[in-house]
């Protein structure tokens, strides 16, 4: 059963980043300036790191 509460809680973690990334994602693409693309560069690393984390819980 605790496994089973593990495994929902992995896959809420995931969808909320999964949506704020690409809510973000989505912002960012409407701009067209270094500051986004800077902010880009920042957001990928961010959730990259967030991913592997989630995995490894």
């Amino acid at each position: 059963m605790e496994h089973f509460i593990e495994s929902i809680l992995k896959y809420s973690l995931n969808l909320g980043v999964d949506s704020v990334y690409e809510a973000i994602q989505t912002e960012l693409n409407e701009e067209k300036n270094i500051g986004a693309e800077l902010a880009k560069i920042f957001v990928e690393k961010g959730y990259g790191f967030l991913k592997t984390e989630i995995q490894q819980l």
